[in-house]
C-alpha cells in the first residue's frame, strides 16, 4: 500500500454510530492513523497515553492523529474512560482497514515471550487491562499519510505491546 486512495472508501464509525470514510477523515491533511489491538488492551492504553503527550507536537507539524479500534461503537466510551485519551477515536467494526493494511491477527502474536516483557513494562507504567472490545488476537499498527496521500510512515505490530517509538514517527515527518 503506497497511497491513501487505496483505502479511501473504507468506512469507520464514530462513537455516536455515524459512518465516515477514511478519505473524509484524511481530507488532504497529513494524518497519523494509530490502529489499536482492541479496545480495552493494556498496551493500547499505554500507547495512547504516550500519544496524548505528543499530539500537540504532531499538530504543530500539521499532522492530525486518528485512533482506530474495532468492535461496536459502544466500546469507544469505555476505552476513553480507561485510557484517559480525549482525541479522535473511531471503530472499524468489520476490521476492513486492518485487513487492507494486512495487520496480523493470531494467537502466536498475542502470547509469546516478547509480549510478556511488554506486559511487565506496561504494568510498571500503570497500564491495566480493561474490558475487551474486539478481537483479542488482532495486532495494531501505525500509518502516516501525507497531505498528498503518500505513505510517510508504516509500522505493523509484530506482537502485543509492539508499537513504534515516537522518535521514528517524528523522523519520518522530517
Amino acid at each position: 500500500m503506497r497511497h491513501i486512495s487505496e483505502l479511501a472508501d473504507v468506512k469507520l464509525v464514530t462513537e455516536s454510530g455515524e459512518a465516515v470514510t477514511i478519505g473524509d477523515i484524511w481530507n488532504e491533511r497529513s494524518t497519523l492513523f494509530v490502529m489499536l489491538r482492541h479496545f480495552g488492551c493494556m498496551f493500547c492504553s499505554q500507547q495512547v497515553r504516550e500519544l496524548a503527550s505528543e499530539r500537540e507536537r504532531l499538530s504543530k507539524m500539521g499532522t492530525q492523529v486518528v485512533v482506530v479500534g474495532h468492535g461496536t461503537p459502544n466500546f469507544i466510551e469505555g476505552f476513553k474512560e480507561h485510557s484517559k485519551y480525549d482525541g479522535k477515536i473511531f471503530t472499524d467494526p468489520y476490521r476492513e482497514l486492518y485487513k487492507r493494511l494486512n495487520l496480523t491477527a493470531a494467537l502466536s502474536s498475542t502470547f509469546n515471550l516478547k509480549t510478556l516483557g511488554a506486559a511487565i513494562n506496561a504494568f510498571k507504567q500503570g497500564a491495566r487491562q480493561g474490558k475487551t472490545g474486539g478481537n483479542v488476537w488482532q495486532q495494531g499498527g501505525t500509518f502516516g499519510f501525507s497531505d498528498s496521500g503518500d505513505v510517510f510512515f508504516e509500522y505493523k505490530s509484530q506482537f502485543a505491546g509492539d508499537h513504534p517509538k515516537f522518535k521514528e514517527i517524528f523522523a519520518a515527518l522530517g
